[in-house]
């Protein structure tokens, strides 16, 4: 009987040791390195056209790189232009290696920090944010290159310019157009005379 009882208390006792080490576990994997029991970090990167803010875009392939350890983490934006990405508490950069379709890169580097805000409110954080928000220009594909031997006018001349520009007309002939023609006015008038001559001749030749 003793044997017995002595048995069920050493069980007992095992069961209790068991469950006080799986609780500590527990704890230990739930708080992150402030003590703060629950608390994670995320990151929200959203990629959007620089001429409009408005139109996200996909296809960016992003590199994160934890500026304390070196440790990199590649991800690629797929959701409606917007990554959310969770990580550890600590100072990052963020950079984009490829950039979506039809879009120039963004060689630009941005940093971003996750940590607890100081203060007595601390305990009540469940998620610390940060968000960052890269944009990209549209490779214009509307680019017409004019060949040099071709030039094309800068405007169309006017009807003034054209009408000073044309070919002159030719001169008028003066003997038939913009010149008086006086030649049978003065056959008409020497006809008038020889007659008057003649009819005074014959006069004379009367009283004669």
């Amino acid at each position: 009987m003793r044997v017995f009882r002595g048995s069920i208390a050493a069980f007992v006792a095992l069961l209790l040791c068991c469950i006080q080490v799986h609780a500590v576990q527990l704890q230990d994997y739930s708080t992150n390195e402030n003590g703060n029991v629950g608390v994670v970090g995320q990151v929200t990167i959203t990629n959007v056209d620089s001429n409009d803010n408005s139109l996200r875009l996909n296809g960016a392939h992003i590199r994160i790189v934890d500026k304390d350890t070196n440790e990199e983490f590649l991800e690629i934006i797929r959701d409606d232009g917007i990554l959310v990405y969770e990580l550890p508490f600590g100072n990052y950069w963020i950079s984009q290696v490829l950039a979506p379709d039809e879009y120039q890169l963004n060689t630009r580097v941005y940093e971003f920090s996750l940590q607890l805000p100081p203060g007595p409110d601390a305990s009540n954080i469940k998620v610390v944010n940060a968000s960052v928000t890269m944009a990209n220009e549209l490779i214009n594909p509307d680019v017409i290159t004019i060949s040099e031997s071709e030039p094309i006018p800068l405007s169309l001349p006017s009807v003034a310019e054209e009408t000073e520009n044309a070919a002159p007309s030719p001169d008028r002939n003066p003997a038939t157009s913009d010149t008086f023609n006086v030649l049978p006015f003065v056959i008409v008038f020497l006809g008038i005379i020889i007659l008057a001559c003649s009819v005074a001749l014959k006069r004379l030749n009367r009283k004669y």
